[in-house]
């Protein structure tokens, strides 16, 4: 349904190039190690593997960003990336 179309477009177009509508708006990008677009497969680990085990339990894979010294959730830590600060996005 609409939610699969969503989801596919999301992941296609925005994760797999390493933002989204609200990393545009606040200049954030997704990257691999090398500072690159991470990709379809690691944008899939991200959002499908990597954030629901960071809100089991009670979301401590996203505390952990407050904790880690590359501020880095565990859903970075398990697809590989890093998100990093940019002055202008190319989509």
């Amino acid at each position: 349904g609409d939610f699969s179309l969503g989801l596919g477009w999301f992941l296609a177009k925005g994760a797999s190039r390493g933002w989204s509508q609200g990393k545009l708006i606040v200049g954030i990008r997704i990257v691999n190690h090398s500072h690159e677009k991470p990709g379809r497969s690691k944008a899939l680990i991200r959002e499908l593997t990597g954030k629901p085990l960071g809100s089991i339990p009670m979301y401590l894979g996203f505390a952990w960003i407050l904790r880690d010294s590359e501020r880095r959730g565990w859903h970075d830590h398990i697809a590989k990336t890093h998100v990093i600060k940019v002055q202008r996005l190319d989509p």
